[in-house]
This record gives C-alpha cells, structure tokens and sequence, in this order.
C-alpha cells in the first residue's frame, strides 16, 4: 500500500480532487473533517478550548460554537499552534487505523489543509499539490459565501505555499475544467500504480 497526500491552499480544489479520486474506487481519509469531528466526540479538546474561548464556544444545544472557535483559530497563532498540538496526534492515529481498514487497496489518500503544517508528510509517500492562483482561490472562497477578510487570514495562516508545493512529487494546476482535472488525476495515479 502507498500513502498519498492531497494538500493546497484554501479554495484550491482539494475536495473536488478528492472526489474524482474515490470516484476510481480508492479510500480517501479526510483528515480535516475528521478534526473538526473531535469538537463533539474527544471531551480532552473539548475541555482545551473551553478553558480557552470560555463556554461560549458551545451552543446551547451541546454543538460547537463553530464560527466562533475558528474566528479565535484564524486570528491567534498561540491558540491555533497548542490546538494543532493536541489534535494532530489524534487526527495521525486516526489515519493508521484509516489505513488498516483500507489495507487491501494498493493507494490510500489522505487529504488535508496542513500536510506539511502538521508534519504529516513523514508518514506519507508522495503528496499532490493542487495550486491555484490566489485571486482564483480568493473569488471561489468568496462564491461559497466566505468573508474576504476571514479568507485573507485563512490563507495566511497556510504558511508558504509555494515552498510545500515544491516540495510536493506531483502539482496538480487546478484552473481548468473538472474533465482537464481527471485526466491529470488519472495520469498520476497511473504513475503511482507503475512505480
């Protein structure tokens, strides 16, 4: 079994990559859905952000506050870097038994915002890169409903792109249309298959 990476800037495509790929028939763990679902289930981060943001950070229905948690995220390095501390581990361990799962399959995909960020790119073989211009990624956050502010800082907290992108074995340019993304895809995973 390999382990591929699927990363980019907000708005790049990630998702839409990650769909064509399971559309092959191949298992893709969705590393930031999977964090985000520790809000609710893991009662370690819950209690790492009350103490934090306060009992606002929960509505009074028992969800997540999450506009609010990732306002405070986007906006205080210190904040996001303990929680990243905390949930990274818990999001790797989540991914092994992901690939346990799936251990008949010979590519696994694991897709996420912060690969390199988190360092996740130890446990993987290779990583696509799914780039974008920003004022591409910018007008698609913006078409989704997104704030441009909150989207400025989102980017901004991504680090530098452009550095995770050379280090990435395959870059997908995902400015075409999605029929141009899936021969690309399909060129890839051929690759991956023959190596």
């Amino acid at each position: 079994m390999k382990r591929i990476g699927i990363t980019g800037g907000i708005a790049s495509g990630k998702s839409v990559v990650s769909e064509i790929i399971e559309s092959l028939g191949f298992p893709v763990f969705y590393a930031d859905t999977v964090a985000k679902g520790f809000l609710i289930t893991d009662s370690e981060v819950k209690d790492f952000i009350q103490s934090l943001i306060g009992p606002s950070a929960w509505l009074p229905t028992g969800e997540p506050n999450r506009p609010l948690i990732a306002a405070k995220v986007f906006s205080d390095d210190i904040f996001r870097e303990k929680l990243n501390k905390l949930v990274h581990p818990k999001v790797l361990i989540s991914f092994e038994k992901f690939c346990r799962e799936n251990i008949h399959h010979r590519l696994v995909f694991h897709e996420a915002a912060l690969i390199y960020q988190a360092g996740f790119d130890k446990y993987l073989d290779n990583v696509i890169f799914v780039s974008a211009s920003e004022s591409i990624r910018l007008e698609r956050a913006i078409q989704r409903g997104n704030d441009p502010e909150d989207i400025q800082k989102r980017i901004a907290a991504q680090g530098n792109l452009e550095l995770f992108e050379h280090q990435s074995r395959f870059v997908i340019q995902n400015e075409g249309t999605r029929e141009n993304l899936k021969v690309l895809i399909n060129d890839i995973i051929r690759d991956l298959l023959e190596r």
